[in-house]
This record gives structure tokens, C-alpha cells and sequence, in this order.
């Protein structure tokens, strides 16, 4: 699996989870990069990906958010990656 898809899915996780619930602010790219064990970067290209898809909320100077989206939109890593979510949403 690729970095960003492991931080995809770990991010994932952590919503569903309940750990980062919808409107929370997730921690500071360094906490999250050794939160989860993975490299800055990956985190970074991951947190583009789900603020492509809608998934989180990049507030430049602020932090990055989750946004309320409905369960079920695009949550395989591999459909965030694609962007299938930027106009409609999808069943996956």
C-alpha cells in the first residue's frame, strides 16, 4: 500500500472511529505524521486527497477540519484518490 493510502486509510479510521468526529480539528501535520507512524509527507498528499473529496477542511492559518459528510461517501482510499466524489457523490 502507498504511503498516502495508508494515511488515507488511517485517517479514515480515526473519523469513523469517532477519534476525529465531524467539525474537529486534527492535530498539527507533525503530531499526526508521528501519531501515525507514517512520514510528513504522506500525511500531506493525504490530507489533499480527502480536502479534494470534501472529506476534510484546510483553513489556511487555522487548521484542518472534518466536515460533516453523510457515512458512506467515497471512503475507499482508491476513490479518494480519483476524486470521484468532486461533483457527485457515489455509493462505494
Amino acid at each position: 500500500m502507498a504511503l498516502t493510502d495508508e494515511a488515507i486509510a488511517k485517517i479514515r479510521s480515526m473519523i469513523q472511529s469517532g477519534e476525529l468526529p465531524p467539525g474537529s480539528r486534527l492535530p498539527s501535520e507533525p503530531q499526526l505524521a508521528s501519531q501515525m507512524g507514517l512520514s510528513r509527507s504522506g500525511v500531506r498528499e493525504a490530507v489533499k486527497v480527502l480536502e479534494s473529496a470534501r472529506v476534510l477542511d484546510v483553513r489556511r492559518g487555522d487548521g484542518t477540519y472534518v466536515t460533516s459528510l453523510a457515512p458512506g461517501c467515497c471512503w475507499r482510499a482508491s476513490a479518494l484518490r480519483s476524486n470521484c466524489c468532486r461533483t457527485t457523490p457515489c455509493s462505494r
